[in-house]
C-alpha cells in the first residue's frame, strides 16, 4: 500500500493522462515490492503496449512517464533502507547514508532489467531495412521511435549507475577514513594514559613507600640551601640584628 501510494504521488504530479497506463505502472511498483518480478515485467510490457496504441501522444511520451516511475522505486527502496539501518542500535549517520545509496543502486538495478526485457521482446530488436508489410507507416514510425527513447533510457539508466556506483564507494572510503582516524586517536590516548601511569610508578619508586615527598621538592631542597648558605654577609648581619 506504501509503495502504490508512494507511486501515485509520483504519476499524479507529472500528468500522467492515461488511466491504463498509470495502473500498469502502479501494479508493476506493487509487484517489485513484492518480488514478483515475472509478474512487474508483464505489468510494465502493458504498460508500454497502451502507449504504442495512443496515437496522438508524442513518442517519447512513454520515457518521459519512467522518470516518475523510478522515482518511486527509488522513494520505496530509500525508505525501506532507511529504515533497516535506523533499526541498528549505533547506526552512524555515515552508513545510513551508505544504505540509501545502496537502495539507489538496486532500484536503478531493476529498472534496467525491465528496460532490457522491453527491449528484448520489442517487435524490432534491429531497426528492419525496410517496413514490415501490413504495418501502417505510422504505426511502424511509431513503434520504432517508442524503441530508441528506450533504448536510450537504458544509456541514460547506465550512466546514473555508474556514477550512484562512484558515491558509494566515496562513502565507503570516507567513513573508513573516519574510523581509521578515530582508532589512531584513541591508541594514541591509550599510550598517553600507559606512560603517565608509568611516569607516576616510576616516582613512587623513587621516593620509596609511604613517602609523601614529590620529586621536584626534593629537587628543589639543594637549590634552596645553596642559595642560603651563599647569601651575602650583610644580608646575614641584618637577619642578625633583627634577634631580640
Amino acid at each position: 500500500a506504501a509503495a502504490a501510494a508512494a507511486a501515485a504521488t509520483h504519476f499524479d504530479s507529472n500528468n500522467l493522462s492515461s488511466e491504463t497506463l498509470r495502473s500498469c505502472f502502479l501494479q508493476t511498483v506493487e509487484e517489485l515490492t513484492q518480488e514478483r518480478h515475472d509478474v512487474a515485467r508483464a505489468h510494465f510490457e502493458a504498460a508500454f503496449a497502451d502507449h504504442i496504441a495512443r496515437v496522438g501522444r508524442p513518442y517519447l511520451h512513454f520515457s518521459a512517464c519512467l522518470l516518475p516511475f523510478f522515482a518511486s522505486l527509488r522513494d520505496v527502496a530509500a525508505g525501506s533502507a532507511a529504515r533497516e539501518a535506523n533499526a541498528i542500535v549505533g547506526e552512524s549517520p555515515e552508513e545510513v547514508y551508505e544504505a540509501e545509496i545502496e537502495a539507489f543502486v538496486h532500484a536503478a538495478h531493476i529498472f534496467a532489467d525491465l528496460l532490457r526485457h522491453l527491449v528484448a521482446t520489442s517487435n524490432y530488436k534491429e531497426p528492419p531495412k525496410r517496413r514490415p508489410a501490413g504495418v501502417a507507416r505510422s504505426e511502424y514510425v511509431r513503434e520504432l521511435a517508442s524503441q530508441v527513447g528506450v533504448s536510450l533510457d537504458l544509456v541514460r539508466l547506465g550512466f546514473a549507475q555508474r556514477q550512484l556506483v562512484k558515491a558509494l564507494e566515496a562513502a565507503r572510503l570516507s567513513r573508513e577514513a573516519q574510523e581509521k582516524e578515530k582508532e589512531e586517536n584513541k591508541e594514541n590516548k591509550e599510550r598517553e594514559l600507559e606512560s603517565a601511569a608509568a611516569l607516576q610508578q616510576q616516582h613512587h619508586q623513587t621516593l620509596g613507600p609511604g613517602s609523601s615527598e614529590r620529586p621536584w621538592e626534593r629537587r628543589s631542597s639543594p637549590v634552596t640551601a645553596d642559595a642560603t648558605a651563599a647569601a651575602p654577609p650583610a644580608a646575614a648581619g641584618a637577619a642578625g640584628a633583627a634577634v631580640p
